[in-house]
C-alpha cells in the first residue's frame, strides 16, 4: 500500500475511533443513598455510563481512574443506546433497585462533597469525565435522600 493511502487509512481509524469514544459517556451519580427508613448505605453507591452511539461497544480494559477505581472485565459490551450501571456493591444494588444491568464491585466510596469521575480507555486516555458537588447549583436532593444525579 502506498504511503499517502497509509495515511489517510490512519487518519480515518484515528477519527472513527475518537468518535466512537465520545459516545461512551457518564450520565447518572448516587454518591449519598439511602435506604426506606433513610438511613445511609453507602454499598448501594453506583455510577451509570451509556453508549449513545449507533453500535455496541466493548468496554474490556476500559477503568474508571478518578474517583474511584474500576476495571471493566474482558468482554463487556455495552449496547448501542443503552446504559450499564457500575456498582459499588452490585449484588446489593440489584436487589435494592432491580437493576439487571450491573457491574461491580468497587471500593472506594463516592464523596459525598462532591469530586470529579473520569473514564479512560485501555491506554489511559479520558473518554468520559464528571463532575459533581453538593451545594451552589446542584440538587440538594441527591445527599441522603435516595435521589441521584443525572445528566442528561
Amino acid at each position: 500500500m502506498p504511503a499517502r493511502a497509509r495515511i489517510v487509512l490512519l487518519a480515518v481509524v484515528i477519527l472513527a475511533f475518537r468518535q466512537t469514544l465520545a459516545d461512551i459517556v457518564i450520565t447518572e451519580i448516587h454518591y449519598a443513598p439511602v435506604d426506606a427508613a433513610g438511613a445511609p448505605r453507602n454499598d448501594l453507591e453506583l455510577v451509570e455510563v451509556f453508549n449513545d452511539g449507533s453500535e455496541p461497544y466493548d468496554l474490556s480494559g476500559f477503568q474508571f481512574t478518578r474517583g474511584f477505581s474500576f476495571e471493566f472485565s474482558p468482554n463487556t459490551f455495552l449496547g448501542a443506546q443503552s446504559y450499564l450501571v457500575v456498582c459499588r456493591n452490585a449484588s446489593a444494588v440489584r436487589t435494592a433497585y432491580g437493576i439487571t444491568n450491573v457491574v461491580g464491585n468497587f471500593n472506594e466510596a463516592l464523596d459525598n462533597a462532591g469530586e470529579t469521575i473520569e473514564l479512560s480507555n485501555p491506554q489511559g486516555a479520558m473518554v468520559s469525565s464528571a463532575s459533581y458537588n453538593d451545594r451552589g447549583r446542584w440538587p440538594a436532593g441527591a445527599k441522603g435522600t435516595g435521589h441521584s444525579l443525572s445528566i442528561r
